[in-house]
């Protein structure tokens, strides 16, 4: 709750400054409404950051994970958000028994080896992608300049399944079929 608490003092104080500024200047509506918005995304960055540390340390402290693994190092990792990039810490671990190396955080999170974009923003993605182009569902990933390029949008749609259409067990049959046409056909 203190890191919490120390990221909204910051953010907090950063408004008051744009509050200070608009105030000055009314006539900049449109600076006002960005700052705000940048200062909230970067609120729900460096809260997603923490949140994910911290499991990462609940993991890192666990008595049950020193029954089988070890701490090899720690790396950073960067998703793409629908905030904007989001740069965290997460530790390597070893098996004891077998020797493989994996990330707990990722197999607890459902994040891939290589993977680099959330879920909801992979969500943007495709609702944007489905409506209009490629090119915007990777412009519509996350609100910074950090994009996703088309192929990659494409890539994502392409690892979609979907279940498969159950087809109906029989054929309507008639006893008549009727075909109307003109002199041309």
């Amino acid at each position: 709750m203190d890191s919490i608490k120390q990221i909204w003092e910051e953010v907090e104080e950063k408004l008051v400054k744009i509050k200070e500024s608009f105030a000055k200047n009314p006539f900049e509506m449109a600076e006002f409404e960005r700052g705000v918005h940048a200062q909230f995304n970067r609120l729900e960055r460096d809260f997603i950051k923490q949140t994910l540390e911290e499991k990462d340390n609940q993991i890192r402290g666990s008595l049950k994970r020193l029954d089988n693994w070890v701490i090899v190092r720690q790396d950073t990792k960067k998703l793409l958000a629908l905030s904007g990039p989001i740069v965290f810490k997460k530790t390597l671990f070893k098996n004891k028994t077998d020797g493989h190396s994996e990330y707990l955080i990722d197999k607890i999170l459902g994040i891939e080896s290589h993977e680099r974009i959330t879920e909801a923003s992979k969500a943007q993605i495709l609702e944007e992608a489905v409506q209009t182009s490629y090119r915007r569902g990777g412009d519509a990933a996350c609100v910074s300049e950090d994009k996703v390029s088309k192929e990659t949008v494409k890539d994502i749609l392409h690892t979609l399944r979907f279940p498969e259409e159950k087809k109906a067990d029989s054929k309507k049959t008639v006893d008549y079929l009727y075909i109307d046409a003109d002199e041309d056909h």
